[in-house]
């Protein structure tokens, strides 16, 4: 069929629970109502679970909850066969950050040597000099001196168990490659062998997670000096989230 000439749009909102299959049956009952064209929420790859969209974690992949890219393809398909056409929301600056964001980790990660920092507007050198090559993160329900304090945050490894993480309730932020090699020597890991589930699972993996554990235990005083020092180190500056608040609102 011809392409209908643009006169109505309709808004759909892709999640996992209605997915572009789910679509393809309405197609006919839209065209009936005099729609034209669909307006689709974002199909990128977002937060699993996300039910709008607007927290991207890879912009290379249609999301897989929605229907991925075969899911897709079907629906447009479908659409062509009524002279129907399909809109995109796409919103490059909406980005989920979080474990699932390889991109932001990566950032995380390296800083302004991640290859992936250029995609992120972070200003590097703000006028408060303490924040020169760090991303400020204010993520905490307490100041920092209180949650290290109080033991909420801590050390593990990270899904694939190759890197030392801090955990914060459900939350995790990478540290970099030099704490993580320094944090496994002075646990008294031996750099030949690989940190993998398997190892963590050995006596020799208990054994560096328990130094850690000591090496970093919020009851010392030096445990929780070491983490403090060791916070000094990331390319990033846990914060709470009521940090200089009239500042964090000018960012919005």
């Amino acid at each position: 069929m011809n392409p209908l000439p643009f006169t109505a749009t309709l808004r759909l909102q892709f999640h996992r629970e209605f997915t572009f299959d789910q679509a393809i049956p309405l197609v006919p009952y839209f065209r009936k109502l005099g729609i034209s064209h669909l307006y689709a929420s974002p199909l990128l790859a977002s937060t699993p679970g996300s039910m709008h969209g607007y927290d991207t974690i890879d912009c290379h992949r249609i999301d897989p909850e929605r229907g991925g890219i075969e899911g897709l393809r079907r629906l447009v398909t479908r659409l062509r066969q009524e002279g129907m056409g399909l809109i995109l929301d796409i919103v490059p600056n909406h980005m989920g950050v979080g474990p699932d964001n390889i991109w932001w980790m990566d950032v995380l990660r390296l800083g302004e040597r991640s290859p992936y920092a250029q995609h992120f507007d972070i200003d590097w050198r703000p006028a408060d000099r303490s924040l020169h090559h760090k991303v400020l993160l204010p993520f905490l329900g307490a100041p920092l001196g209180d949650v290290i304090d109080s033991g909420e945050l801590t050390l593990g490894f990270d899904v694939t168990g190759s890197d030392v993480v801090l955990l914060y309730g459900e939350q995790r932020f990478p540290l970099s490659p030099e704490s993580t090699k320094t944090l496994l020597e002075e646990a008294g890991h031996n750099s030949a062998q690989p940190v993998d589930d398997a190892f963590l699972e050995s006596p020799q993996g208990k054994a560096v997670k328990g130094r850690l554990g000591t090496l970093f235990d919020h009851h010392t005083k030096s445990g929780r000096t070491r983490l403090r020092i060791l916070l000094e180190e990331q390319h990033y500056r846990l914060a709470s989230c009521r940090w200089r608040s009239h500042q964090l609102a000018a960012l919005f």
